[in-house]
């Protein structure tokens, strides 16, 4: 038989790429360089720790005569006037009852005048009588309307009036961030239970699980959000 032919071998190479000590070492120093500066972001932005201060609250009675123009068109809450018009022929009370407008019958004249109207000037007479350092709950006013009378001309319309509502003095919350800022939140709750004008201290820190790993308010105190609840 002739001599077979020998076929040239084939040879594969193969490579393997593996990464140097060296190298190693740097890649590890990069993670844990990433892990450290992810670390101290997440403690720049969080914890947030939530404050709710359910303020004093305090009850105003304010007795005053109000009036109503035939003859402006804006109210004056300084002089406790407002305008009015007389119900026109065909008007129905309820449609304008249901649009915000009250109608008082009055030595048989039909005086419409506006709610808000009525609103703006009781709540401005109100803001006034709590003073400067307080603020003014407006859902809390109501009113009652004593009788109405007219002057001579027909044109002026009065009624003395009873309002009531209720107050809170306002709080320095950005002096107490700087009180309370780094400070255990115990500690905080303290110190703020004792502020005048102050009923109840809540505190939260968000996210939850911040709350098992550090019991103090943030230093941040861009990261201390004050709430006020006056229900």
């Amino acid at each position: 038989m002739p001599d077979e032919v020998s076929q040239p071998k084939r040879v594969i190479a193969t490579h393997s790429v593996r990464a140097t000590r060296p190298g190693r070492r740097l890649i590890f120093l990069f993670i844990i360089v990433v892990i450290g500066l992810a670390v101290s972001l997440v403690f720049k932005i969080w914890p947030i720790a939530k404050i709710s201060i359910k303020p004093d609250i305090h009850a105003l009675t304010g007795e005053f005569q109000i009036k109503v123009d035939l003859d402006i068109s804006s109210p004056n809450p300084a002089t406790r006037v407002m305008p009015g018009r007389i119900m026109a022929v065909g008007e129905d009370s309820n449609i304008l009852a249901g649009q915000n407008y009250f109608v008082r019958n009055i030595k048989g004249t039909s005086l419409v005048f506006s709610q808000a109207d009525l609103d703006s000037v009781t709540i401005s007479v109100l803001a006034k009588l709590a003073g400067e350092q307080a603020t003014l709950l407006p859902e809390s006013v109501k009113v009652e309307e004593g009788d109405w009378s007219v002057g001579s001309s027909g044109r002026l319309f009065f009624s003395n009036l009873t309002a009531r509502g209720q107050f809170y003095s306002r709080l320095p919350l950005h002096y107490w961030s700087q009180e309370v800022a780094g400070r255990p939140i115990k500690e905080v709750t303290q110190i703020l239970s004792d502020k005048p004008g102050v009923d109840k201290v809540e505190i939260r820190l968000y996210p939850f699980f911040f709350s098992n790993i550090s019991q103090k308010i943030p230093k941040n105190q861009s990261n201390i959000r004050f709430t006020l609840d006056t229900n």
